[in-house]
């Protein structure tokens, strides 16, 4: 398909490609990102829980490993999106921030590139949180309940306060947005961007606390489970069998009432939610699988 005016003709099938490897290679980078931090969050909170001084640095130093290697897919993205998609569309028209203005390209071909400038920076602020997030701090505190009320309050304060740059026209803001979003004007179809506030940007690190707090008594059953787990053995393996497969069950619910609680506070990340969730439960079967 072509878009573009009597003067230039802009043959965008040509990017169909590159946008689609883009989009692999984003879920890849999401998913190894997901897998990694779940591993080392759990593995940093049972160093944390184990140290016996309080110049133990052990879960300090495997955190900052594991966020280091988050830290690198983060960079690897960004540079595979620099090179290769805005590489692209340089290629074919020139600086993409002004393509229809330069070329007089037609809208579908500005909503592509803000669809995917859009998408780039949702995974950018996803793994930036991922390695930003320190085990030490998923204790809720009565200021985490209380920021996600201010939260809350400011949606309900802005959502009908929120008015086209280009004619005026008011936009509704449906949700609560803790990126950076385009907006587009009922009226006059113009893109606008919302800025949420620092308090609503962290919102998805607030969930993760919220719902750790809210998956507090199906995380003691599992901890109790888990410790009346035996050491296999040819002699124990029946009663191994048994409180394993219950351990894990118990390990199930817990990941099941933490992943809903966060798709109840922040139902916009379910889809990668639904991979985290289902990459743990896959782990926490292994056990029993191998045997």
């Amino acid at each position: 398909m072509k878009f573009g005016s009597s003067k230039v003709s802009f043959n965008v099938s040509v990017l169909d490609e590159t946008v689609r490897r883009w989009k692999v290679f984003a879920q890849k980078i999401r998913s190894t990102a997901d897998e990694l931090h779940a591993a080392g969050f759990e593995e940093a909170v049972r160093l944390r829980a184990a140290s016996t001084s309080a110049g133990d640095n052990q879960s300090y130093l495997f955190w900052n490993g594991v966020g280091g290697q988050i830290e690198a897919l983060r960079s690897k993205a960004q540079a595979t999106f620099e090179n290769q998609v805005l590489g692209a569309f340089q290629e074919l028209a020139g600086d993409p921030e002004n393509i229809w203005s330069r070329h007089g390209l037609r809208a579908e071909v500005q909503e592509l590139w803000q669809q995917l400038q859009a998408e780039s920076n949702e995974l950018d602020q996803h793994l930036l949180h991922l390695s930003c997030t320190n085990p030490a701090d998923f204790d809720t505190t009565e200021e985490d309940e209380a920021s996600y009320l201010r939260i809350l309050a400011d949606h309900e304060r802005l959502k009908g306060a929120f008015f086209c740059l280009n004619c005026g026209g008011g936009i509704a803001i449906d949700k609560v947005l803790f990126l950076s979003t385009y907006v587009a004007c009922p009226y006059c179809k113009t893109q606008n961007t919302f800025e949420p506030s620092d308090e609503a940007r962290s919102l998805p690190a607030l969930a993760e606390r919220l719902a750790e707090k809210a998956a507090l008594p199906a995380k003691e059953r599992w901890n109790e489970a888990r410790s009346r787990v035996p050491n296999w053995s040819a002699e124990n393996s029946a009663l191994w069998h048994e409180r394993k497969q219950y351990e894990v069950q118990c390990h199930v619910d817990y990941l099941h009432a933490r992943f809903d609680a966060i798709d109840r506070i922040v139902p916009e990340l379910k889809p990668q939610n639904d991979l985290a969730r289902n990459n743990r439960i896959a782990e926490a079967r292994k056990p029993i699988a191998s045997r």
